[in-house]
């Protein structure tokens, strides 16, 4: 989306005198006003302030700012600077897989519990190199790139887990 300043104006935000930026896009007139605070950012997604469905329409709010570890602004609409997700943690952080690369630098994946699923691999400026189907014995994968890889592996249950591995 390409968006346009409508105004510049200096206002008082987290105690201090701030830019803030106003616009609006150009393609799409039905996309809400998007409002940039210097030295903070946007106050919600800056390239997609409102996410609507038929159904329904989703809003990203900054929560806190806070500066040299001094809570400066916390949004009113909110009791706290962080929202609990309905997923305990125990969930995310558990491991699907395991990967290691073999001694003929060959990437070894093997899931943990039976766990099918699809894996993709990224460089790190998050072009995606590989997508493969992992089944519960697991796969050997020769690897399109070397380096820094990043990882996701998605499971047939919809849990998911990320991470980087190095390829010699």
């Amino acid at each position: 989306d390409t968006l346009l300043v409508d105004s510049l104006l200096y206002k008082t935000f987290a105690g201090k005198e701030r830019l803030h930026w106003y616009m609006h896009s150009i393609i799409n007139p039905n996309f809400p006003q998007t409002v940039w605070i210097e030295g903070i950012g946007q106050a919600g997604d800056f390239l997609q302030s409102t996410v609507t469905s038929e159904n329904d329409s989703v809003q990203s709010f900054l929560l806190c700012f806070s500066q040299n570890n001094e809570l400066l602004y916390q949004n009113p609409e909110y009791n706290s600077c962080y929202i609990r997700t309905s997923v305990p943690l125990s969930e995310t952080s558990r491991k699907l897989i395991s990967l290691f690369i073999t001694g003929d630098n060959f990437l070894q994946v093997k899931p943990i519990e039976n766990t099918n699923g699809i894996l993709s691999l990224y460089t790190p400026d998050s072009k995606q190199i590989l997508r493969k189907n992992i089944s519960d014995n697991g796969s050997q994968i020769c690897t399109p790139s070397f380096g820094i890889l990043l990882y996701r592996f998605v499971a047939e249950n919809g849990r998911v887990q990320t991470g980087k591995i190095s390829v010699p």
